[in-house]
C-alpha cells in the first residue's frame, strides 16, 4: 500500500513537470481534463488604454510613419501690374520708368520713349515682406525692385540725411539685412522689404538696417533730378538742400501695353553670381 502511495506521487510530479503538459502548448482542454481554468485571452491587437511594446507589423504597426514628403508652400495672392507714384495728396506724378541706363527704374517715365516698368508680385499668407520682380526689363539683371546703399551708407536713421537708391537690386531673403551685390561689389542691396494693402493697392517698404532695427521708410521723389529714393526723414533730408524732395507714395496699377517699349514675356529674375553693368544707382550722404 505504501509503494502505491509513492508510485502515485512521483507519477504526479512527473506530470506536472511535464512539458507537454505545464509548456506554452498546452491548450485549454488539456487544463480543463486536469481540472484547472481556461489560459486568459491573448490579444493580438493594442487594447485601449494599453500600449503595445511589441514590434511593429510588416505594415507599419498601429503607430504611422512620418511623412517624407516637404511641407506644401503657405498660400499666396498673385499681382501684376505697373508701378504709379502719387503724392501726398494722392496726385498721379507718374509710372516707375523702365530705361537701359544707369539708372533703370530710379525715376518716372517723363521723357519720350521711356517705358512703364511692369511688375509681379505674390502677397504670401500670413503677409511678410516679399520681393518685387519686373517683368518687362529692357536692362540687365537683376530684375527685383528694391533699395541699395554703398558700403558706408547702407541705413536709415530720421536724424540724418542718409538715402538709398530705388533700385534694381538682386533677390535677398525675406527680413535679413543688406547683403553685398553680387552684381556690383561697391553695393549693399536688400529686395524683400515690401507689403502690400489689396484695398488700397498700395506698396509700403519696410527697409531693415544692419543692426536689424526696422527704421522710418520714406519714398522720396526729387522732381528736378528725376529721381526716386529711400529716406528716414523728408524733413530733415530738406533742410539746407538746394534740391529738396517731396514723400511720395506707391501704387499698383493696370498696364498699358501701347504705352511700353520693353516686353512683357522678359527676362526672369534670378539670385545669380552673373555680372551686371545697371545696378550702379547708388545710396549717399548729404
Amino acid at each position: 500500500m505504501l509503494l502505491s502511495k509513492s508510485c502515485f506521487v512521483v507519477t504526479a510530479l512527473a506530470v506536472l513537470a511535464s512539458p507537454a503538459v505545464c509548456g506554452p502548448t498546452e491548450t485549454n482542454a488539456q487544463r480543463m481534463a486536469r481540472g484547472l481554468p481556461p489560459l486568459p485571452p491573448r490579444f493580438k491587437w493594442t487594447v485601449p488604454g494599453r500600449r503595445n511594446n511589441g514590434p511593429p507589423t510588416p505594415a507599419g504597426g498601429w503607430y504611422p510613419k512620418p511623412s517624407t514628403k516637404p511641407p506644401p508652400p503657405p498660400p499666396s495672392t498673385p499681382y501684376s501690374g505697373c508701378l504709379e507714384v502719387r503724392d501726398d495728396q494722392g496726385n498721379a506724378l507718374g509710372h516707375v520708368k523702365n530705361t537701359n541706363t544707369s539708372s533703370p527704374i530710379g525715376g518716372l517715365s517723363l521723357s519720350k520713349g521711356d517705358g512703364d516698368l511692369k511688375v509681379s508680385f505674390n502677397v504670401p499668407q500670413p503677409s511678410v515682406p516679399f520681393d518685387v520682380l519686373a517683368t518687362n526689363p529692357i536692362f540687365s539683371e537683376p530684375y527685383y525692385v528694391g533699395a541699395a546703399g554703398t558700403l558706408d551708407i547702407n541705413w536709415l536713421d530720421p536724424t540724418s540725411k542718409n538715402t538709398l537708391a530705388f533700385t534694381n537690386v538682386q533677390q535677398t531673403p525675406a527680413g535679413s539685412v543688406s547683403l553685398l551685390s553680387t552684381f556690383d561689389s561697391t553695393l549693399m542691396v536688400q529686395s524683400a522689404i515690401w507689403s502690400f494693402n489689396s484695398d488700397s493697392n498700395r506698396l509700403t517698404a519696410q527697409y531693415i538696417n544692419p543692426d536689424g532695427s526696422s527704421p522710418a521708410t520714406v519714398l522720396a521723389y526729387d522732381s528736378h533730378a528725376n529721381t526716386l529714393f529711400f529716406v528716414g526723414d523728408i524733413d530733415d533730408y530738406n533742410v539746407d538742400n538746394d534740391n529738396s524732395a517731396s514723400a511720395v507714395n506707391l501704387f499698383l496699377v493696370g498696364a498699358d501695353d501701347n504705352d511700353d517699349p520693353g516686353n512683357d514675356n522678359g527676362s526672369q529674375g534670378k539670385n545669380s553670381n552673373g555680372q551686371g553693368d545697371n545696378d550702379n544707382s547708388q545710396g549717399h550722404g548729404h
